[in-house]
């Protein structure tokens, strides 16, 4: 199999992490893209989490307090009441 990357940057950097960590360039990109998608479940089960605590609070919740107009938060004037 091959990789091909053209951007003299992403060499750069891969060459820079190999020589940190003493491994081939191969290792440290092989390494950097596990640390990367082994962060990636942890955000979307962050959000998951943050919107089941938002239902739980929304139906926790009495029905009269959703139902306010957005519009009676402020006077005429565009100020707050």
């Amino acid at each position: 199999m091959s990789l091909n990357i053209k951007n003299p940057e992403t060499h750069r950097m891969a060459k820079e992490l190999a020589q940190r960590r003493a491994v081939s360039v191969t290792q440290a990109v092989t390494d950097a893209l596990r640390e990367a998608l082994d962060k990636e479940p942890m955000s979307q089960r962050r959000y998951e989490n943050v919107l089941k605590i938002a239902r739980e609070i929304r139906e926790a919740l009495p029905p009269e307090a959703l139902a306010y107009n957005v519009d009676d938060l402020y006077d005429e004037m565009g100020l707050p009441q």
